[in-house]
């Protein structure tokens, strides 16, 4: 999944330096711990906002979801 993430940035020619705000949604917390270690590593050190939150449920029974915002650099 953040390997898509990584696809979708590159596709308008940016990095994860660009992220601003990154949202994470789980069924079950207890996945949490094992997910943010992932996520961790992937981020590096860039730190953009981030929210969890617990939902009951996901679209095709997916586990976890992220929603990510990218900022697009000014052009001079």
């Amino acid at each position: 999944m953040l390997n898509n993430l990584d696809a979708c940035l590159r596709r308008v020619n940016l990095d994860r330096n660009a992220l601003v705000q990154v949202r994470v949604y789980v069924t079950d917390m207890a996945q949490w711990p094992g997910f943010n270690a992932i996520y961790v590593d992937w981020i590096g050190e860039h730190r953009p906002v981030r929210a969890v939150a617990s939902v009951s449920g996901l679209h095709y029974g997916a586990d976890i979801e992220v929603e990510a915002v990218a900022v697009l650099p000014r052009e001079s």
